[in-house]
This record gives C-alpha cells, structure tokens and sequence, in this order.
C-alpha cells in the first residue's frame, strides 16, 4: 500500500508513489529503493506490535497484582505498604548517592577522554556504533562506585551530530566538547597526557590520578592499525596499553589472525601473511570495554579479576585453550 510519507506509524517511510523508475540509473538501484522502503514499513510495523504486546503484558501485570493486593488481610496489606516504601526509600537514596559520587567525579576525578576526531576515517554505520559504545561508557561510569571524570572532545562534524542527538545527554554527567583533547587541556603539560593504544609498548601498571588517559573513539574493523599510536606520536604524547596480554587471552584476535592468515596465504602474497602474524599479539577491545577496565580496575585493584569482569567471555580464551596454546 500506499500508507506512508505522511504521519501516523509510517511517518518517515516514503510514499510509494514517489519511487519513481526514471529517477534511479537502475532497475537494480529502482528495485533495491523498493526493498529499503518495504523494509522500513516492515521493521515500524513490527516495532508497532511490540509495543502493543509490552502494553498488553504491563497491563496484565497490574491487574494482577491489583488482584493479589485486594486478596491480601489489612495487616498484610500494611506490611506490604511498609516494605514497598522502604524499597522507594532505598532506591531513593541509592540514586542521590550515586548522583553525588557523579557530581564530585566531574569535578575531581581521573580523567578519562574518549577522543572522537576519527569521523573522517569510519563509515556511518561505524559512527552508530561509537554512539552505542558512548552510552554504555556513560552508563558504566554512572554505576560505578568509582566513577571518573568523562570527557567527549572533539564531538564535532558528523559523529557531532549523531553524538547530540544521544536521548538525555545534556543531562548526563560528561564534558562534552567540540575541542581537540590539546585545546581541552590546553594547561597541561604534555607529559601528562596518556594515549592508551594497543599498539604501545609502554604496559601500564597503575592509573595516575595527575594524569589523563585518552581513549581513541573509534571503531574501523581495523582497517587504520595503529592510527591512535600514530597520531598521539606525532603530537608528542606519550602512550601505553592495558596489560591485557599479561593476564588473560583473548580469542578474537587469534581467530581473526587465523582467518586473515588463510587468506593471504591463499593467495602466496608472503609479506602480508608475515603482517598477519605480527598481528596476532594485538588485542581489539571496545571503546566501553577499555573504559569497564578502568571503572573495575579502581574498584578491585587486581588486573585479572578487572579484565575477566569487563570483557565478555566470548572473547577470552578458555584456561585449559590457553594452556594447550602455551604448551
């Protein structure tokens, strides 16, 4: 049908009618647009039905517990007042202690910097995803007993965007800004700027407080290895990497190495099958996954324990994997 280009559920989609053949240089291009639209329909749709079905069980929910309240003696309904607003109460004063922690971190706290000037080198769907990775940062660091103080710099251009439109951001407890981390702290010296970066050969044992950490904002499919070392070598920063390798293995490298490996070896090219192997010590963690590291580390003050918390199972190799690898 034709519902659609105008309000209602299928606001946004376009109208059918103004998919017009002799506007696209193919009819692969015409039947591809045709696709994209039916697909739009399709996913608001469904959205619509879930959306209903939520209603649908939220509704059966109260009603049922309507139903258990009523059933419930007047000595048993006092108690469960009592113990439901207790369970305000906690919550209450958990959220103003967790928003007081978040108020003296922005002020006093370590300084952790997710550098976002990579938009020129990623592609749109790759800015979504740094978004994603931004919210779960925001949201582990608001959970956090030790929160830091989160910097955004250089949110400008097209992640920019995208970076504003994050649902509540104005309210977050982040220093959001469209400066370069140098212009950001500005009064620093350089020495006290920290890239972390796989690629380091400088293995960090400890955070320093006097210091800022900086976390390159990027996800590329690593297409630009060693960009973040690159970059933070040219402005005079010095740089480190989390002792990953020193305490757990990861798996995806290994079988992403493997896989690369093949395929060069395939094709007889001997240099980059080389550059597959020296590739396989690197280990690729997301930009909120570094950021766990940290929140764990201050919380635990044990690499190991800090890493096994914050990155996901799937990506670590089993002991008795890793040992049969050692040995």
């Amino acid at each position: 049908g034709d519902a659609s280009g105008g309000g209602g559920l299928f606001a946004g989609v376009p109208a059918l009618s103004s998919i017009v053949r002799e506007d696209f240089p193919s009819k692969s291009a015409y039947k591809k647009a045709l696709k994209t639209r039916r697909r739009m329909m399709q996913k608001l749709a469904r959205r619509e039905e879930e959306k209903a079905e939520k209603a649908a069980r939220s509704k059966a929910n109260w009603e049922e517990r309507k139903r258990r309240f009523e059933a419930l003696g007047p000595e048993e309904r006092a108690k469960f007042i009592e113990e439901k607003r207790a369970r305000v109460e906690a919550r209450v004063t958990t959220a103003e202690a967790r928003k007081k922690r978040q108020r003296e971190a922005s002020v006093s706290g370590q300084n952790i910097v997710i550098d976002l000037e990579f938009g020129d080198v990623m592609q749109p769907g790759e800015m979504r995803s740094l978004v994603h990775q931004l919210s779960y940062c925001y949201a582990s660091n608001r959970r956090s007993e030790h929160p830091c103080r989160l910097s955004f710099t250089g949110a400008q251009g097209a992640i920019g965007a995208l970076v504003n439109k994050i649902p509540g951001i104005e309210r977050w407890f982040v220093n959001k800004e469209e400066k370069s981390y140098l212009e950001v702290f500005g009064d620093r010296k350089k020495e006290d700027l920290v890239y972390l970066t796989a690629d380091s050969d400088n293995v960090i044992e400890d955070f320093d407080p006097a210091k800022v950490y900086i976390i390159g904002g990027l996800v590329d499919r690593n297409r630009h290895k060693g960009i973040c070392k690159k970059k933070a070598d040219e402005q005079g920063i010095q740089t480190a990497q989390l002792p990953v390798r020193e305490n757990i293995k990861l798996l995806s490298s290994t079988v992403r190495t493997n896989r690369l490996f093949t395929q060069v070896w395939s094709g007889r090219n001997l240099t980059d099958a080389t550059s597959a192997f020296a590739f396989a010590g690197l280990q690729v963690l997301t930009v909120n996954q570094v950021l766990d590291i940290y929140l764990s580390f201050q919380e635990c003050k044990d690499w190991e324990k800090a890493l096994q918390k914050a990155i996901p199972t799937r990506k670590v190799v089993a002991e008795n994997q890793a040992a049969e690898e050692d040995g």
